[in-house]
């Protein structure tokens, strides 16, 4: 054996036992449970476009302070890391919904339409499951690749406001020698959407002084799924109600960060907080219609659906671990 070779495997047996002589798992068995309290804020938007890719319609919804509930569990053997968290909106009033249309096909980047209304989230849920290791390199860090799936429904209604139309679609909405306003009066359109991001990530977490526990988390959504189903109860300020169908899906088209800290209280107890941001770039796909007197949905072979949004939370949290 050459003195090269044996040097290099010297190197090499060194890095195992430094490096991988770190690693440990859990004692065996471990498993924690904290309930969360969360805040909610963000905006998600869908779009109807032309063909040609120009937007046709707009709607912004916003999420504003919404309270949520929810549970965290984890369990841990060996080397093995399964982790499920629950949060439940509880509904509320939340800002605006804005409506925007490009109706002027000779001018596509003119703003025909344009209203506000009162927007109030019904229902929001969160689901979440993940599947993956603790590695221990040193005392003080732990490495948890992980992969994971993240299902998030949400359903709005907007509610009376107020509207500007340029006239035969021919004119802004602004201006004033050629359009109208007026007031929307009860329920004017409502929105529901589902979201499944599947998910590639990794948590750090650093502990220190044997009381606190710092984490980084990045997770990048490999595929994103996006279905929503919105309800114009007043079509064009008429009361002729329609039905869209939206469905979208893209490759690495969302991503989540977060960060949290955990302080030890007493023996298993702890408690802390945390902060996470969803980013949803914009993923195009089918748009479906019906009206109320129709069973099924047709495609609309004149237009695309579009959606993208983001939210983020604020979240307190107390831990038992067993």
């Amino acid at each position: 054996m050459s003195a090269s070779s044996f040097c290099k495997k010297i190197i090499f047996l060194s890095f195992v036992i430094f490096f991988f002589g770190k690693l440990s798992a859990f004692e065996i068995f471990q498993f924690s449970v904290a309930p969360k309290y969360a805040l909610q804020n963000g905006q998600l938007n869908e779009y109807v476009l032309y063909t040609n890719g120009q937007k046709q319609s707009e709607l912004n919804w916003e999420i504003q302070n919404i309270s949520m509930i929810g549970l965290n569990a984890t369990i841990g053997w060996e080397m093995l890391l399964l982790e499920a968290d629950c949060m439940w909106g509880i509904p509320k009033d939340s800002g605006a919904m804005y409506d925007s249309d490009w109706l002027n096909t000779s001018n596509y980047g003119m703003k025909t339409n344009y209203s506000e209304s009162d927007n109030k989230v019904n229902y929001l849920g969160d689901l979440g499951l993940r599947f993956g290791l603790n590695i221990k390199t040193w005392n003080f860090l732990n490495i948890n690749p992980y992969v994971g799936i993240a299902y998030t429904r949400i359903k709005y209604t907007a509610n009376g406001g107020t509207y500007w139309y340029g006239n035969n679609n021919l004119y802004p909405y602004n201006d004033p020698d050629h359009s109208s306003s007026g007031t929307f009066t009860g329920d004017v359109i409502s929105y529901e959407r589902e979201l499944f991001n599947y998910l590639l990530g990794l948590k750090l977490k650093f502990n220190f002084l044997t009381r606190f526990t710092v984490s980084a988390d990045f997770g990048l959504s490999v595929f994103t799924q996006i279905n929503s189903l919105d309800h114009h109860i007043l079509k064009d300020g008429t009361s002729s109600p329609a039905y869209y169908l939206d469905k979208m899906q893209g490759f690495f088209k969302s991503f989540n960060v977060g960060t949290e800290v955990d302080v030890k209280i007493w023996k298993g107890l702890s408690a802390g907080a945390g902060f996470k941001f969803v980013y949803i770039n914009q993923l195009v796909g089918n748009d479906y219609q019906k009206t109320s007197s129709e069973t099924k949905y047709s495609l609309l072979s004149t237009a695309n659906s579009a959606a993208d949004g983001y939210t983020w939370n604020v979240e307190a949290f107390v831990r038992y671990s067993f």
